[in-house]
């Protein structure tokens, strides 16, 4: 649950989507007959919203893996106790908390962290989280996906930026409300995921999760054709 509503919030602070309704007006429009300073900020902010919508989406399908019992960092395939499921780590395959606890254990770490040999302290990668093997238990529509990808690649660019270019067409404002849609259902995989695994309600009750799970679904602008 803090998993999602960490997605929800992050994406909540895009500054797209405060703007989503100028580009979609102006449009057609000419540079000239703009607002430049509108426009620049824009374009400025362009790269930081990408990194929010990855960190967005990161968090969900993470929580999504959690919730199916899936580990959710890196495994160290050398470690001789993990052989059996080496070529699996090596190939990035899912890998079931069960079926990891039935080579390693957990043990405690001088009497205060809990802690599991062969797990790394990293997570799986953004890139990795969209593979057909992961995203066969995420389940993200494919036309989502394809959007992230992309999304994802132009945010792996952002150390390399020497220029600000908006790219306000149709393409990029549709590719926004298909985001925003999904962004405005991620509540309810929430409390699926609550309901599923017989979780305790004060999880549902817990009142700063639920003030951010319960605003009002981000607004949008009609599809464009």
């Amino acid at each position: 649950m803090q998993l999602i509503a960490t997605a929800i919030a992050t994406f909540r602070q895009c500054n797209i989507i405060k703007e989503l309704k100028y580009l979609n007006e102006n449009i057609n429009k000419r540079l000239e007959d703009l607002d430049i300073k509108k426009i620049a900020n824009i374009a400025f902010q362009e790269p930081i919203d990408n990194v929010r919508i990855v960190m967005c989406f990161e968090n969900y399908m993470k929580a999504v893996l959690l919730s199916k019992g899936y580990i959710v960092h890196e495994v160290d395939r050398n470690l001789e106790t993990l052989l059996p499921i080496s070529k699996k780590i090596k190939n990035k395959e899912p890998i079931l908390f069960s079926e990891f606890l039935t080579y390693e254990k957990f043990y405690f770490e001088k009497n205060k962290a809990c802690k599991i040999k062969g797990i790394s302290k990293n997570t799986i990668s953004f890139s990795v989280l969209l593979s057909d093997k992961y995203q066969s238990i995420i389940l993200l529509p494919s036309n989502l996906k394809i959007i992230l990808s992309k999304i994802n690649e132009e945010r792996n660019h952002l150390h390399f930026q020497t220029n600000f270019n908006l790219k306000n067409n149709k393409q990029k404002i549709n590719d926004i409300n298909t985001i925003i849609d999904f962004v405005n259902e991620m509540h309810k995989v929430s409390d699926s995921i609550i309901l599923e695994n017989n979780l305790p309600m004060e999880h549902l009750q817990n009142k700063f999760y639920k003030e951010i799970m319960t605003q009002k679904p981000i607004s949008f602008i009609s599809k464009l054709g």
